[in-house]
């Protein structure tokens, strides 16, 4: 009995043993599993870097002295390449690139307030500021049409050129003239819109050193006024005043009469280019048009219609700045097909609107035909109706109408004919005699 125990001890004593041998052998053999994977890990990495990866550069300056090299930052102008290519690090520029060839020589800057940038692409971050035939040296140019500079900046090829620009040319002239209007400034270039430097009034005098041809005097201080501000002759001021009393009539049989420097004709007054209204005439809004107005106002939002003034009464001083700002955006001729001189405009009489729009659109709007339909019933016209410029002396204005009373109103606008065609009077500034 004892023998069999004995046995069975020792077979239970062997099997546990077997059975630990066979444990420790599956965990070494894991173990040598994942030292093998981490070795193969090592191998490819390495021979990734070799094959196809990013080796390091073990010498640098061999590296930059390449004649086409890619470069963590934009290169200096003293390196010897002639061709590079944008930094592919950057976050700025993402993956947009570009390719830069040798370039030398000096440029000029041919547009006032232009920015060097930091990227030769549109819209990168701004540097420095440039102003008109500031000089600058170049190094290289992108094959995205920018100048690279010395200081590692980049302006676009548009904005630079190999000679200064000029802007205008100046004649020799000399002589004393007179400012021909008040509130003119000189300008610090010969050009529309440049810097203003010095007011002037009427008849003040100056001296003009040369003539451009941007039609600007020169003065003997080196600014600038346009021809069109100066005459050889003083303006008589407030001739328009005190010129006689007379009545006569006009070529279609109605009264013509001037009163006190202001012309009517048939009882309505006049303001054209060839009659004026004195500059001191400052009525402000007559208020029998402003009665009229909100009649036709209220008549028009009766039927949907919605009417306001933009534009209403102005003062001799006040067309006087508009014309200005006018002629010195468009020039005289340009200015004189939609602008009145001053003492000439037809909104110093008090009688006359600007409604809702400036635009000749307004006539096709449902504001417009409802106001050329219906305005006559209210004692306004068409102040300057379409295809009538060679009468008026004014384009085409849907918007700009004219209180004269009911009965005429409804007259001039039944024959189709403009105020200057009905009553036979002409508007052309070269047939005033009042200035």
């Amino acid at each position: 009995m004892n023998t069999k125990k004995t046995i069975v001890a020792i077979v239970v004593i062997l099997a546990a043993a077997a059975l630990m041998f066979i444990l420790a052998m599956i965990i070494r053999g894991k173990s040598d599993t994942g030292t093998n994977n981490r070795q193969s890990e090592s191998t490819h990495s390495s021979e990734s870097t070799v094959n196809g990866g990013t080796p390091a550069v073990s010498d640098t300056s061999s590296s930059q002295s390449s004649t086409s090299s890619v470069i963590s930052e934009p290169i200096s102008a003293s390196s010897s390449s002639s061709e590079f290519s944008q930094p592919k690090e950057s976050s700025d520029v993402s993956a947009s690139q570009w390719t830069e060839t040798a370039a030398d020589g000096e440029r000029y800057v041919n547009t006032d307030g232009i920015y060097s940038r930091i990227y030769a692409i549109q819209d990168s971050d701004a540097v420095k500021q440039y102003s008109l035939n500031d000089k600058v040296t170049v190094v290289a140019k992108t094959d995205t049409d920018y100048f690279k500079l010395e200081d590692g900046t980049f302006i676009h090829s548009d904005y630079l050129s190999e000679n200064e620009v000029i802007r205008w040319t100046e004649s020799e002239a000399s002589g004393e003239y007179y400012v021909n209007a008040d509130n003119v400034y000189s300008r610090i270039g010969a050009i529309q819109g440049s810097d203003t430097v010095n007011q002037y009034g009427i008849n003040d005098k100056v001296t003009v050193t040369a003539i451009t041809d941007t039609d600007y005097f020169k003065l003997e201080d080196g600014t600038f006024i346009h021809s069109d501000y100066l005459s050889e002759e003083e303006i008589k001021i407030d001739l328009e005043s005190n010129l006689p009393d007379y009545a006569s009539t006009t070529a279609n049989g109605y009264t013509i009469e001037r009163i006190c420097g202001i012309t009517y004709v048939d009882g309505v007054m006049i303001a054209n280019k060839t009659y004026t209204l004195p500059r001191d005439y400052d009525p402000g809004i007559q208020p029998d048009a402003y009665d009229a107005f909100w009649e036709m106002q209220s008549a028009a939002e009766a039927d949907g219609i919605s009417l306001y003034i933009v534009s209403g009464y102005r003062s001799y001083y006040d067309q006087d700045a508009i014309y200005a700002r006018y002629v010195d955006s468009d020039g005289r001729d340009a200015a004189d097909t939609y602008s009145s001189r001053p003492g000439h405009s037809d909104h110093q009489t008090g009688y006359t609107f600007d409604l809702n729009s400036l635009e000749q659109s307004f006539e096709n709007t449902p504001e417009g035909i409802w106001l050329a339909e219906n305005c006559a019933r209210f004692g306004f016209i068409i102040r300057y109706p379409k295809g009538k410029d060679a009468y008026t002396g004014y384009m085409f204005e849907p918007w700009h109408v004219r209180y004269i009373g009911r009965e005429k109103a409804e007259a001039v606008t039944a024959s189709g004919l403009s105020l200057e065609e009905y009553y036979g009077i002409t508007s052309d500034y070269a047939l005033c005699t009042d200035e």
